[in-house]
């Protein structure tokens, strides 16, 4: 599966409802970045840069590739 903005936005989406987390606290959590800046990721209407991408990842207990689509394997390898 290829990277695409819309396909990142649904999978920081998932992601971030499954964590029990607001658009708020994954700002907060992934860098004190605005949370305007995930509500425009999850809705694909901004990309994010590797940097921006991997402070999601972590925020969120996921893999980065996992949230580019290059990975079906949602959690970081060496955890469940």
């Amino acid at each position: 599966m290829a990277y695409s903005n819309r396909l990142l936005g649904r999978r920081v989406k998932t992601a971030r409802l499954l964590a029990c987390l607001t658009q708020k606290e994954l700002a907060l959590r992934a860098g004190g970045f605005p949370y305007q800046v995930i509500c425009l990721v999850e809705h694909g209407k901004q990309g994010v840069s590797a940097e921006r991408v991997a402070q999601l990842a972590s925020a969120l207990g996921v893999s980065a590739d996992w949230l580019l689509g290059l990975s079906e394997v949602r959690t970081r390898q060496g955890e469940g």
